[in-house]
């Protein structure tokens, strides 16, 4: 499972039991998905790694997706 952070519009937070079909459906609901942006730590929860940027200042288990809604 993948939680909505509120207060932002596209920042999320992985938990223990999210798994690839959550972020496959969470990139699908965006119109014009580009790219995931998180740390090098939760990068690797990511596969592929192809559409992930890496931003040091981003905590860990958070990540924003860059698209457009």
């Amino acid at each position: 499972m993948i939680q909505k952070i509120s207060g932002f519009k596209n920042k999320y937070k992985l938990t223990e039991s999210s798994n690839t079909r959550d972020i496959i459906d969470l990139c699908a609901s965006y119109e014009k998905f580009r790219c995931i942006i998180c740390n090098g730590k939760t990068a690797m929860r990511f596969k592929p790694k192809s559409y992930v940027t890496i931003n040091k200042n981003v905590e860990d288990d958070v990540f924003y997706v860059n698209g457009i809604f």
